[in-house]
């Protein structure tokens, strides 16, 4: 199926570490449309994630957890996101990176994959 042209970016997170995180963009917390502003991604869930604009940085996008004494961890890549694309994320303990780029499992890959 075709899409309707310039849908937000969004991404794929996957959240391989053992604990519950929030996402921001900037100082901003994503909240994926909940309506009190409370949303997680547990430890160990993969999450479609939406509320991103065209041309924000994915360097800009920040994961927060209670247990991390560190502080927040943040993504490696730089790189503009761009209507009709899906960044996928995997986040470790170290950080977060774009999962590499293969013609299976494109990065980023075109919305209308994820769209039914």
């Amino acid at each position: 199926a075709k899409i309707t042209p310039n849908i937000k970016p969004a991404i794929i997170l996957n959240n391989n570490t053992q604990d519950t995180v929030r996402v921001y963009y900037q100082n901003n917390l994503i909240t994926n449309g909940e309506f009190r502003e409370d949303f997680a991604v547990v430890g160990g869930v993969q999450e479609f994630i939406t509320g991103f604009e065209q041309t924000q940085n994915i360097q800009n996008i920040k994961f927060k957890a209670l247990a991390w004494t560190s502080g927040d961890k943040t993504i490696q890549n730089d790189v503009v996101m761009q209507n009709n694309k899906v960044y996928i994320i995997n986040l470790t303990n170290d950080g977060g990176t774009l999962a590499p780029h293969t013609e299976q499992n494109p990065n980023p890959a075109p919305i209308d994959d994820y769209i039914r």
